[in-house]
């Protein structure tokens, strides 16, 4: 007889299993490292002449005082000369809004961290970034409360997304790929009755101080060139990924975004911005793959992961360059 020494497969499992550990998910990037990695080679001021002035910089002493009527009708006619770039098509929003997305015109030129000492300084720690154009015969959308007054009030069709407070310690708030580096305020241009008649006064719309991240991730430029739009921070990694090594794309989209350059192939522009999901999808599928067909695009490649940008439109938060990286008005 034969006798075999040494521990059965099953054994060798049994020792395995008991001194196997999970592999430990990678540890996120420094925040400090992200908000650096972010600054660009001239950032705009919150103070000085005015070609190195950020132009989503209020005045300090009349946003100190924008719930007063005189100070919020001085905002007001200071936002309408603010510029949006890169303004999007609309994109469907709950319950049946459709907004389309701007960046301000120097966003590129704004490092978050500009806010960080402004206190010190007694500024107020505040930047209009981006814009929401919505259709005013329909109901605030669910995220951003961009839509029809509920109380009857006149409003212009701009909305605005703007900082409203830097953090300097997110304390661990790591979630999709993006730090929480500060908070946003939506503010609206309503119209009111002033001594003198009507007037349009800056107002907040909906809950003060909601999350803004910034991406963990840099993207590249060209999905940064795209400019503003609804995409997440980890939906702006997949597409870097795929621009990389798929340079026929990148030529297609030809500094547009994913949703920009697909949209409007649904000619009527009803399907991508209807309420009705199964119509949204259709109607978003069709375009896609007319776009793949007419730009000779790798069907099986890109079909499924440009669907699934392009359906998460209706969901994801307004993304917009900051500086040399990217950031989310995220409250979620």
């Amino acid at each position: 007889m034969i006798r075999r020494h040494g521990l059965h497969l099953s054994q060798l499992f049994l020792v395995g299993s008991l001194f196997a550990r999970p592999a430990a998910a990678p540890a996120p990037p420094d925040y400090i490292d992200v908000i650096n990695a972010a600054k660009p080679a001239i950032p705009c001021t919150l103070t000085g002449p005015e070609p190195l002035r950020c132009n989503g910089y209020p005045n300090p002493e009349l946003w100190a005082y924008r719930t007063h009527p005189d100070s919020a009708k001085k905002l007001a006619a200071w936002a309408k000369t603010r510029v949006f770039v890169k303004r999007k098509p609309g994109a469907f929003r709950k319950p049946t809004q459709s907004l389309q997305v701007a960046q301000i015109n120097d966003v590129e030129k704004f490092w978050l961290r500009t806010l960080e000492g402004a206190p010190a300084r007694r500024l107020p720690q505040v930047m209009f970034v981006a814009s929401l154009s919505a259709r005013m015969n329909q109901p605030p959308d669910d995220d951003y409360g961009a839509g029809k007054n509920k109380d009857g009030i006149p409003f212009f069709r701009e909305f605005y997304i703007v900082i409203d407070g830097y953090t300097s310690d997110p304390a661990g708030d790591y979630v999709r790929n993006s730090y929480k580096a500060g908070t946003f305020s939506v503010y609206g241009i309503g119209t009111f009755q002033g001594d003198d008649g009507p007037e349009d006064r800056l107002v907040l719309v909906g809950t003060e101080h909601r999350k803004f991240r910034i991406c963990a991730a840099m993207h590249s430029p060209t999905v940064r060139n795209e400019g503003a739009q609804f995409k997440s921070c980890d939906a702006a990694t997949q597409l870097s990924d795929l621009l990389k090594v798929n340079a026929p794309l990148a030529s297609a989209l030809a500094g547009r975004s994913l949703y920009q350059a697909v949209a409007p192939i649904d000619r009527a522009r009803i399907g991508v911005t209807s309420a009705e999901a199964p119509v949204r999808e259709k109607a978003l599928t069709e375009a896609l793959d007319a776009f793949i067909q007419r730009h000779h695009l790798n069907a099986q490649v890109l079909r499924q992961p440009l669907l699934t940008m392009l359906l998460d439109e209706s969901t994801d938060p307004a993304w917009m360059p900051c500086g040399v990286g990217c950031c989310t008005a995220d409250d979620r």
